[in-house]
Formats: C-alpha cells, structure tokens, sequence
C-alpha cells in the first residue's frame, strides 16, 4: 500500500481510527466510530471468552463500513488458532502492538491476515521500531507517541516519531498519541499521517466499555495529570517487559513509586501485601491506588460523556483549520 491509498481502500469519510483499548473498546464503540465515517477498532483480550468474543463482534457484523481488531502482539505469538478464531468473523482491518515487526511468528500472524485480504498494522514508538516496521510485510505502521496513554515506550513525541517515518517511506502512516482536537487532528495530517489513531478521547464516551468511575477520573483530569511508569504492572505481577511502561492518570500509588520501580519490584517479590492492595483498589474502585491508563489527551475530555458521534464530529473539524492555516500561509506571487 501507498500513502493516500489507506483511507481510500476503506473508504473512510472520516480520518479518524479509535485505538483498540483492552477495556474500553468493545464493540459497541467500534461500531459508533466505524458508523461515524471512521474505522472502529475492537481491543482483544487476551483472555476473552468465546462468548464475549462473540458478543463484542456483534455489534459489527452487520455494519455496511469497515471495522477492525487489535491484539497485543505476544498474544500472536503461540498459537495462531486464537488468530484465526478472531479473524473469521470478518474484519477488514488488524492491528499488532508491543512486538517487533521482524519476530517471526509475528510474520507468520500477518501473512494469515493478508490472505484474507485484511489490512495488517503494526505500532511503532521508536526509531529502531519504525524501522523495523519499514521493512517488515505490513501494510500500514502506526507512530505512537510518548504522549499517548497505555502501555507503550516514552522515547519519542508523536510529531518528530511521524516526521521521521515519512521521511522514510511512502507506506501509510497513522500518528498516535496525545492526538484530542480538530487541531491534533489537522497538526499530524499536515505533517502527513493517513489517520489519526485516538484512544483516551474514547475513554469517556458513552459507549466505552470502561467503568464510570475510571470515565469520570478521565474526563476532570487536566493536562499535566498523567505520568509514565511500569509502577502498576510491577504491582499487579503482569507480564509486560519493562520497556513498554505505561501512562496513566497520577495517583497516590504511582507518585510514589515512580522512578523506584527497581525498589518496587523487590518489594513485590518479597511480600504480596502491594499486590494484594492494588487488586483491592481495582475491585473497589479506590483511585488512590486504581491504574487507570490515560494520555495527555485526557485534559481534551470531559465528564458529561459524550456520543462516539459527537466526540467524531468535534474531530472532523480539522478541515476548518487546515483551510485556516493554508488561506493564512497561501503562496503569495512574486
């Protein structure tokens, strides 16, 4: 695929991809957005049943537009047969996160993929993975920011990241993180990305997935309210390689342990005290320790929860202010 050829090959009214958060992006969400003129994508658990599978892809087998599924990629990695499961209800779109785009079995998920015609993606946050992603058998690379929320690396902001791979193909590129405006919508497609990838803007949308709780902690919080740590993973005992922390909203628990995750992890390993209270704080809904994974977008939500639509249209204005900046800036004659 060509720059240019992504939106065209989907025929997408609207530039607009939500980003597939594990918790937040079910089906219902993916089919507002797709339904919105944007491409719908559904997070993919890992650890989800067949029947909440099945209930998720409902709402988008019926859909006249495209949809999508993304996976974290190490859940691709053992048994193509989840894959497979995933892939046979039908969605033109897949994405792979947190894995290299030259692993092999993630080669091997990607080439079930495209001989069904499926559009394959893969998330990059660094120079060495945009790279990887260039040269890899995959259609489409997706720049994410250190601005993003979520698990991802902190090393690149998404402006340089998407400069940086447009300079080096002519492969679609989506930017990723921090993107909350018509005006971040309208600042990467100037700087030539073929979407914008939106997750915590999501998050507080009525037909999120996420608990009301976590949607209203999004939508007070203010730009300088998140932090990047792997405090909540170390706690937690996940599996996550310590190279793809996580952003997330500031609280008590991460204040205090961000930078000593070293400390932290010793901890953990020696007791289950910490374990023990951050599962409680996630059952109770307790914010002073519960992760709630979030951008520096969150300051462009709000709490009264908004429709997938609404949030789309407020979006789609980027026009107006491309056309603003390119009457502002015509080329004048000399």
């Amino acid at each position: 695929m060509r720059s240019g050829s992504l939106t065209r090959r989907l025929n997408l009214e609207s530039p607009i991809i939500n980003a597939p958060m594990i918790g937040a992006a079910g089906g219902e969400l993916a089919a507002a957005v797709s339904k919105a003129g944007g491409l719908g994508l559904i997070g993919i658990e890992p650890k989800g049943t067949k029947e909440w599978f099945a209930q998720q892809f409902r709402w988008c087998h019926n859909l006249s537009t495209p949809w999508g599924v993304g996976f974290i990629g190490w859940s691709l990695t053992e048994d193509l047969a989840f894959l497979r499961h995933i892939l046979s209800h039908q969605p033109n779109f897949m994405s792979a996160s947190f894995i290299s785009a030259s692993d092999r079995r993630m080669s091997e998920a990607f080439a079930v993929a495209k001989d069904l015609g499926i559009i394959t993606s893969i998330q990059a946050g660094s120079a060495r993975e945009v790279d990887e992603a260039l040269t890899a058998d995959v259609d489409v690379v997706v720049v994410r920011g250190s601005e993003g929320g979520g698990h991802g690396r902190n090393e690149v902001a998404t402006l340089p990241l998407l400069q940086y791979a447009k300079s080096a193909t002519d492969k679609p590129v989506v930017a990723a993180g921090g993107i909350g405006t018509a005006r971040g919508v309208a600042a990467v497609l100037a700087g030539g990305a073929d979407a914008a990838w939106i997750g915590t803007r999501f998050i507080t949308a009525r037909e999120s997935l996420a608990h009301p709780t976590k949607k209203s902690a999004v939508g007070h919080a203010t730009l300088d309210d998140t932090l990047y740590t792997n405090a909540f993973d170390i706690a937690q005992k996940l599996p996550w390689e310590r190279e793809y922390g996580g952003r997330a909203l500031k609280n008590a628990f991460a204040e205090e342990w961000v930078g000593r995750e070293d400390e932290l992890l010793q901890a953990v390993e020696a007791s289950d005290n910490i374990t023990q209270s951050v599962n409680e704080a996630i059952a109770s809904g307790n914010l002073d320790k519960l992760p709630i994974y979030a951008g520096e977008a969150a300051a462009f939500t709000t709490h009264q929860g908004q429709s997938v639509a609404e949030i789309v249209e407020e979006l789609d204005e980027f026009r107006t202010h491309l056309e603003q900046a390119s009457t502002t800036w015509a080329r004048k004659p000399r």
